[in-house]
Formats: structure tokens, sequence, C-alpha cells
């Protein structure tokens, strides 16, 4: 009896119905992170995305209670955000009605600030709404031969609540190239990890989804979505987006002052047949990403530890225990696996200032500390992030690499999804300067200006037979015939210093123009490179 009673509690402690994530690239993150700086919102994190709606609910609720402490172009922002999020009142407009929005959408609401919708219907326990998807986007290259190309994308995205308990989301978007070089798409990181773009030069698709259910404290939830986790400017060093989103399965707990979550996730190998990587012919082993990570959460900031190992062959069990110190367990299993320990940490000494750093430990050997030797494979970046009382932000982030970081002896071990690199934007033997500023004008989007400095030490091919090994590739370890001390930036240099400047702006509710430049200057080769972009686009995504 007291085990059913236990049971009850936890299935009804909580009772709001926003369970659902909000995908990455939603413009709230971007206040959110301001607001995380200025000191408006203590014990509160963005070193591990998405949140969920609720969340960020409650984030956005705190702010509006604070909005005496706001710039009138911050509350112009948060305004419309409330209004998204449902913490003020929301008019809306749909195609379908529903016992809840009746509202019709053409033609006098067309062009308003309401929010649209092909169907919404909501109260307190359940939700449901249906978001069409659409974007045209102009590609403009100029280098040593100029190109352009224009493509379009379309889709639906659904996303609610069941019972205050179950969230679910589901996206689904088709593109296809309208005219131009097809090649410049490749510039897009998002168009880049797309196969049926890369290798088949046909149309893409993307799809991300989850299912996730709260009971409480705790929660579980299983999908493919577009990760990022660790504390930094412009480097997420445990998860990024560099490569594709994978699947996987993730059960924690998270309160107030502290978060824990495990994982476990399928990731892509590289082919065994080189020649034959896409169809049903391909031959793939399996992979898999098991990790956890323990924050602990201060009015101030945020301490984290993480820990992974990657494994290449049939599900382990030993790895689906979520409390295992997985380090020590990758040894007791005859050392075949890719095991990496880290740290991150976000602390604002003072209002409007946060220092934020990661560190990854791919593997040491203690006795060669300072010798440059080969295995001693890390990764880390630091910076602070400052948020005045003008309506701007500015922050600067040095990241670097050591050569071999990444590799592992079994190649399909790498720390890679689809031979895209899973952690961090930096391949080894790199560093990085950036300094990134956004200046917030009163609408949903900053304007964004980055600078940043490229060095970095490349691998040495002739032809396709590597003739230097610098560490300087996720994919290739140490050979028998390579040096087994390293210098870093060794081989091939490639210093590039680069602008990228972005501002989007709405021409009416959900419907906004985004306009894109990029300069790149090789200082080695003294050459140069332009791309600009402009995309019309009805809703995020």
């Amino acid at each position: 009896m007291k085990l059913i009673i236990l049971v009850f509690i936890i299935f009804n402690s909580y009772s709001f119905a926003q369970v659902e994530h909000v995908h990455l690239y939603h413009p709230v993150y971007d206040f959110l992170i301001r607001a995380e700086a200025k000191g408006h919102l203590p014990y509160f994190s963005t070193s591990q995305l998405p949140l969920q709606r609720k969340q960020i609910f409650e984030a956005l609720k705190t702010l509006n209670i604070n909005k005496d402490k706001l710039s009138k172009n911050e509350y112009s922002t948060l305004e419309s955000f409330l209004v998204e999020f449902g913490v003020i009142e929301k008019k809306s407009a749909v195609i379908f009605e529903s016992n809840t929005d009746s509202t019709q959408l053409f033609f006098e609401y067309l062009f308003t600030d309401r929010e649209k919708y092909l169907y919404n219907i909501e109260d307190k326990d359940n939700n449901i709404r249906l978001e069409p998807l659409g974007e045209f986007e102009y590609f403009l290259q100029k280098d040593d031969l100029n190109s352009t190309a224009l493509i379009a994308q379309g889709g639906l995205r659904m996303y609610g609540t069941i019972e205050s308990k179950l969230g679910y989301y589901i996206q689904a978007t088709n593109g296809t190239h309208l005219s131009g070089d097809m090649n410049i798409l490749l510039q897009d990181r998002k168009l880049s990890q797309n196969i049926k773009l890369t290798e088949l030069k046909s149309d893409f698709d993307f799809t991300e989804s989850h299912l996730r259910a709260d009971f409480g404290n705790i929660y579980i939830y299983i999908g493919r979505e577009s990760r990022l986790l660790g504390s930094g400017i412009n480097q997420k060093l445990f998860n990024s987006d560099q490569a594709p989103p994978y699947d996987a399965i993730s059960a924690g707990y998270n309160s107030k002052k502290f978060e824990y979550r495990f994982t476990h996730g399928s990731l892509l190998a590289s082919p065994l047949d080189t020649t034959r990587g896409v169809g049903f012919y391909s031959l793939f082993p399996n992979k898999y990403l098991s990790q956890h990570r323990f924050a602990l959460r201060v009015e101030k900031g945020e301490f984290a530890l993480y820990e992974a190992v990657i494994y290449n062959r049939e599900i382990d069990l030993a790895y689906l225990n979520p409390l295992r110190f997985l380090k020590t367990l990758e040894h007791s299993l005859r050392d075949r696996d890719n095991s990496i320990m880290g740290a991150d940490f976000t602390y604002r000494p003072f209002k409007n200032l946060e220092l934020k750093g990661s560190y990854m430990l791919d593997d040491i050997l203690f006795s060669e500390i300072g010798n440059g030797f080969w295995s001693n494979k890390a990764a880390s970046n630091i910076g602070f992030w400052y948020s005045p009382d003008i309506d701007a932000d500015f922050g600067f982030e040095y990241a670097r690499v050591e050569p071999y970081s990444f590799t592992h002896f079994n190649y399909q071990n790498s720390i890679t999804n689809d031979e895209k690199l899973l952690m961090g934007y930096l391949n080894p033997n790199s560093e990085k300067y950036t300094f990134a500023s956004k200046l917030w004008l009163g609408g949903r989007y900053p304007l964004k200006v980055n600078v940043e400095y490229l060095r970095a030490g490349k691998n040495i091919y002739d032809n396709d037979s590597l003739v230097f090994n610098a560490g300087a590739d996720p994919l290739q370890t140490i050979r028998p015939e390579d040096k087994r001390k390293v210098t870093f930036l060794d081989g091939e240099k490639q210093f590039i210093l680069s602008t990228d400047i972005e501002y989007s702006f709405e021409l009416f509710r959900n419907m906004n123009l985004v306009l894109y430049y990029r300069f790149n200057y090789d200082t080695e080769n003294k050459t140069s490179n332009h791309l600009a972009r402009v995309k019309l686009r009805f809703w995020e995504f």
C-alpha cells in the first residue's frame, strides 16, 4: 500500500501542461542567456539545451515580475516571448478551428501580431499545436569564382502535452535546390549534414522528435533532437550540433539546485566499405554513446561534472546502468572503448558578468605532462560574457583542442557521429579566439557580430596518401611511423580571420527576414571569401 501511495504522489506532484522541449534554434535562448548573465535568473542554467517549455515559461514569468529592472528595448523583446509562451494573454489565429481557438487566420489576421497556427487547442492539462514551416533562402558566395544558389524548404511542427505529464514534439521538413551551384549549400552547417544533399545531390529533408514524461522532479525521454551541452560563449564542448542529431534515451532528476542526467544514444559509425556509404547495401557497425552529467547550481552559477564512453559493438548492459563511474567501468571491460571525462562551470562574480568554461580529458599519461606526448589529449574553452545596463552584450572566448583529441585506436570509436565531430566545433590541433557581441534593438532578434581567429595545423596529404600526421583528424589516430612527441599547430598551417554578421527582424508575427554575411581571410595564403545569405522564413526552424 505504501508503494502505491508513493507512486501516486510522484505521478501527480506537478501539473503544468508544458512538458515538451523548445527546439534549439528558438530566439528565446539568446534573451535568456542575457538575463542569466545580468543575474535576473538565479539557479537558472543555459549550459544544457534545449529546455522544457515550462522551464522557459517560469523564467519569463520571473523576468516579467521584475520588469522594472529591464530597459525599454529589453521589455519589448520580453513582451513578444511572454505572449508566445502564454505568460500573458495570447491572441492567436488558426486555419482549422478547435474548441479553444476558432479565430480564422485568413484574411483579416494574416499580417497582424497574432500567433499563427494550423491548429491550436489548449487547456490546463492538455494542448496541441501545429505550426506550418517554410522558407526561401538565397546564397551568394564570392571568392575566385562567384556562385549563387536558391533553395526552398517547407514542413510541419507539432508539439504539446498530455495530462500535464507526457510531452511530445515532432518536426519534419523537406527542401529542394531550386537553382545555382549546389556546392555553396555546404557552407551551411545543417545542410552539410544531410546525406541526400551531400552524397546523392538530391532534395534534402530533416526530422526531429521526442517524447518526455515528467514525474515530479524525475523525468525520462526518448528522441532525436539537436542538443548543446557544456558551458561557453560559442563552444559547446560535450555535445554540439556540428554532427547530425542522434537518437537517445535519457533519464534524470532535476531540482532547483541539482540536476543529474543519464543518456544512452545511438551514433552512426563509419561505413565498412567506403565505396558503399549510402543505400540498402551499405555496411555500418553498431556505435553507441553513454554519458552522464552531475550539475550543482548556486544562486550565482553552476558547476558540473561530465563523463562519457563511446563503444562499437552490441548494446552493453554495463553502460545502461545510469549510476556507474564510466572510466573505471571501461577499464574493467578490457579497455576496448573510448572514455572521456570533463567538467564545466558558469559563475557570476557580480551582476552583469558571467565566467564560462569547459574542460574535457580524453586521455593522459601523468609522467609525460608538459612533454608534448601524443596521448595527452584534452580540449578546453574559457571566456566571459558581459551584459551591461546598455542594450548590448559582449563576450570573449579562447578554445583549444590538443593533437589527437577525439581519436581512438579503433577509428569507429572516435568522438564522431556520421564522421562529423560530436563534441565542440574545433578539430584536434587547433585553437580559436572569439569576440562576440549582440545589440538589442527591441525586437525578438539581436544584431549579432562575431569576430574569430582560427589557428590550426592540418594533416598533410600527397593526393590521398597521408604523409604527415599532425593529429588533426578525429578519424585518424597515431600510426607506428608517426612521432610520439607532437608540437601544437604542427602540420599544414591554417590561420583564418573571420567576421559574421546576422540580423533578423519580423515583417509581421511569425514571418521574418534573416540577413547574414560572413567574411573569411586566410592569413597564410592571402586569400579571402565572402558569403551572403538572405532568408525569408515563416517560424524559426
